[in-house]
């Protein structure tokens, strides 16, 4: 059959049905071609420069945003912001408040809290959430015969009568700048998962206070502070090797913790510190007495380079925490000074006006025996020194 020939403005029509072109509007871009009036597109319905296309390039993408967080899901496409959208996209639970880009990562609740496809143990911010120690009593200090024992760590039995919440690896560069943004350590170039140093002992307080308030938790710690955080030494990456201990800016008048019933993120004490650190152990550390095997579970002297490391890097001890061996000192509550004498039930060391607070733990730097878990360290609590950093704990609500 031979084939016949369509008039040109039928096939023109039957193109453009096929093809999506609104025919209707490419006569007028001619027509405005012909009358010379094209200029910028601009986002009206109208194809103001003659291309054919209308709103092309000005069209911008909002997001619905149902929760009232500030944060959508659905995206949304207009030339101006419509009602209930917001510019800010990436809401996982456009139905949750508390979920969105940006917060900080809630360990434990089986939540995505940021958004960022990560869910507490998952997630680098929480250092793989945290785990739940009952009390018992134990034998704080080191028996006499405990090679690279120190005056300071008479053995006495303590008993802890709370059931508590340990952070399982020491808090992450990651985590404090989520919660301050900033970026205190001398080793920043360690990157997000490496612990957290260069705070002062005011500042890790301030630190607790600002995880509970992320949380919805009662704050730990009544703060009378000037000064910023992080502030107060030279920056290692303008001046590097210039420093490794010095006064910070963050300064504190007052500093009065609520107890340790208070349910909100704080410091740990030193008892409840070697407890955790113990793992039910008696020996130097978790694993038995040989300090040769020190490298095994933590980064110490021997094997740390004079760096920080990752945390959790290591294998855990016995009760599932990191770092708890070496890497970086910890901060906790207690102000230095000798044992008290004979048994103690959840002692709080002294504190009131002394200007040294404990350190505990051993670092990359000082020595194979400072990572015994016995061992103690103290600093003045506004210094900020590069192998210091912290771990959070909070008492858990009695049921």
């Amino acid at each position: 059959m031979s084939a016949r020939l369509l008039p040109m403005f039928l096939l023109l029509a039957a193109c453009g049905a096929r093809s999506g072109i609104d025919v209707v509007a490419h006569d007028a871009s001619l027509a405005r071609q012909d009358a010379g009036a094209c200029e910028v597109e601009r986002c009206n319905d109208v194809d103001d420069d003659c291309d054919g296309e209308v709103d092309e390039g000005v069209l911008q993408t909002f997001f619905r945003d149902v929760d009232g967080d500030g944060f959508g899901a659905e995206p949304v496409r207009g030339c101006s912001l419509p009602a209930g959208a917001v510019t800010e996209g990436g809401d996982c639970d456009d139905t949750a408040p508390d979920v969105r880009p940006g917060v900080p990562e809630i360990c434990d609740d089986a939540v995505d809290n940021e958004c960022d496809g990560a869910t507490d143990c998952d997630d680098a911010e929480c250092g793989c959430g945290g785990v739940v120690l009952e009390p018992e009593p134990y034998s704080m200090g080191s028996p006499p015969g405990e090679r690279g024992r120190e005056d300071d760590e008479v053995l006495h039995v303590v008993t802890l009568t709370r059931p508590f919440w340990v952070m399982r690896t020491e808090v992450t560069q990651g985590l404090w700048e989520r919660l301050t943004g900033t970026r205190p350590s001398y080793f920043g170039s360690c990157g997000d998962e490496c612990p957290v140093e260069s705070i002062s002992w005011f500042e890790a307080l301030e630190l607790a206070n600002r995880m509970s308030d992320a949380e919805g938790l009662p704050r730990c710690y009544d703060l009378a502070c000037t000064g910023a955080l992080g502030e107060g030494c030279p920056d290692p990456t303008e001046v590097p090797g210039t420093w490794s201990m010095c006064p910070g800016s963050f300064q504190c008048s007052r500093a009065e913790f609520r107890g340790l019933d208070c349910e909100g993120y704080r410091l740990p004490t030193e008892a409840e510190w070697e407890y955790a650190a113990r793992a039910g152990s008696r020996t130097a550390f978790p694993i038995g007495d040989d300090i040769e095997r020190v490298d095994e579970i933590g980064w110490c002297t021997s094997n740390g380079a004079g760096v920080t490391h990752p945390v959790a890097q290591k294998p855990a001890n016995p009760w599932g925490l990191h770092d708890m061996t070496g890497n970086v000192y910890e901060w906790v509550w207690d102000g230095y000074d000798e044992y008290p004498a004979g048994a103690q039930v959840d002692p709080v060391g002294p504190f009131g006006t002394r200007t040294t607070r404990v350190i505990r733990g051993g670092s990359f730097a000082f020595g194979d025996f400072a990572c015994r878990s016995a061992n103690r360290g103290a600093r003045r609590f506004d210094m900020r020194e590069n192998v210091v950093g912290l771990r959070l704990v909070r008492t858990l609500p009695a049921e």
